[in-house]
């Protein structure tokens, strides 16, 4: 149901919206003409970790990663760090709402690094 939205407001933008999982993204690349995409959603599931963020690589230049997943407090700079280690870069972070005791639901929003 919430696709649907996502697809209505990019119709109203004038912009394309995909649905897919990161692990179906190599194998859907060759059906798009362009390669990179200028924004990525990833709501990941509690088990997901920064290896997740791997579709980082289908970003285009300038594009944002918006990244949101289920840690404590404490774990938050060794995760930054991670996704530096991914050619990312943390522009914000906070958390938005508990699961559970000392667990918050953070949201990431993080561009690609340029390399050097």
């Amino acid at each position: 149901m919430p696709f649907r939205y996502l697809l209505k407001n990019a119709d109203l933008n004038h912009v394309t919206a995909h649905c897919h999982l990161c692990r179906e993204m190599h194998s859907i690349r060759p059906l798009y003409r362009k390669s990179f995409f200028d924004r990525l959603i990833i709501p990941a599931p509690y088990a997901w970790t920064t290896h997740r963020v791997s579709c980082s690589r289908f970003l285009s230049r300038g594009g944002r990663v918006h990244f949101y997943t289920f840690k404590a407090k404490e774990q938050i700079p060794g995760l930054i760090a991670a996704f530096k280690g991914k050619g990312l870069t943390v522009t914000y972070s906070s958390p938005c709402g508990n699961v559970a005791p000392g667990i918050s639901r953070w949201v990431f929003d993080m561009t690609r690094t340029p390399r050097q």
